[in-house]
């Protein structure tokens, strides 16, 4: 008798306490603009810009809370995504607190409707509330991996052409400009041309490099930076080196080309089996299951 009087009050209280904060929340969204916030940063998503003030919120009050030390590794995560210009390392955490209020409203909500009180609405807050904090790291990380595909994409291009210019008799900051001059459109361009600016600015092409390297976070990169540092360091030609290590990028992309064609029949087999199949199985079947029921009438 005690145990369910203390779980209907843990639920009434939880279901009213995010009740009121989502009210008050919304009612914040819905009086204060959004634009004095966010000032020379890239444009946020319709609908993340339509919450932002509630996000703002939880940055107002939440955001002194968290360490320098967790700023700093999720403003590392944020550059090798390509994120930086588009929220603080601060907002991002707002962010995963704002979406774990909002999971537990809908999960409280969705819970009492299915299952009235019990303790199966405390699993599905559990439930929800994991996938609400941690979604934005994995929105986050989705928008890495992507990245870095589009870069080892166009890396093995950016190489043959800086390796073209270098057995040439150019330099490597010419040849650097030369791809971006001629280079394709791409995530791996405006990166270089990041690194051009730097060095326009006075930064030496081993810092510009290495800010390249760990902004990127791409393994390709670390080892091209690597390899220019060694040989300026050394004295090594650089035509040379690079010739070789152009040869083995390409080695490598043949090599996943021909991973990703061998993977493909495996990925089909799940569609197949799901949903495929059981149609073409019908289809077959129907015309023989209605003869013989016709044939027994």
């Amino acid at each position: 008798m005690n145990s369910s009087i203390y779980l209907y009050g843990a639920i009434i209280l939880a279901f009213g306490s995010l009740s009121v904060f989502m009210f008050y929340l919304f009612r914040l969204v819905a009086n204060v603009k959004v634009t004095k916030f966010r000032p020379n940063m890239d444009p946020l998503p319709p609908l993340l810009k339509k919450v932002w003030n509630g996000v703002m919120f939880f940055d107002f009050y939440l955001g002194a809370t968290v360490s320098e030390a967790r700023l700093l590794k999720r403003k590392q995560m944020l550059n090798t995504a390509g994120l930086e210009y588009f929220m603080t390392p601060g907002e991002t955490y707002a962010l995963q607190f704002f979406s774990l209020a909002v999971a537990l409203f809908f999960a409280v909500l969705a819970g009492l409707a299915a299952f009235g009180i019990s303790y199966t609405v405390l699993i599905i807050m559990l439930v929800l509330g994991m996938i609400g904090w941690f979604y934005p790291l994995m929105w986050i990380r989705d928008q890495k991996k992507k990245r870095n595909i589009e870069i080892s994409r166009y890396f093995p291009s950016f190489v043959d052409i800086v390796t073209l210019c270098c057995e040439c008799g150019l330099t490597l900051n010419t040849a650097i400009v030369n791809f971006c001059e001629r280079g394709p459109d791409c995530i791996l361009r405006h990166e270089i041309e990041r690194v051009v600016r730097d060095m326009k600015t006075g930064a030496g092409r081993a810092d510009a490099l290495g800010k390249f390297a760990r902004r990127t976070g791409n393994v390709d990169i670390s080892r091209f930076v690597g390899i220019v540092l060694q040989c300026d360091k050394l004295g090594v030609p650089l035509g040379p080196t690079l010739r070789k290590f152009a040869e083995q990028k390409r080695t490598e992309r043949f090599q996943r080309a021909e991973k990703l064609a061998m993977e493909a029949p495996m990925k089909m087999i799940a569609p197949l089996i799901m949903f495929i199949f059981p149609i073409t199985f019908i289809i077959i079947a129907f015309p023989i299951v209605m003869t013989i029921l016709m044939n027994f009438k």
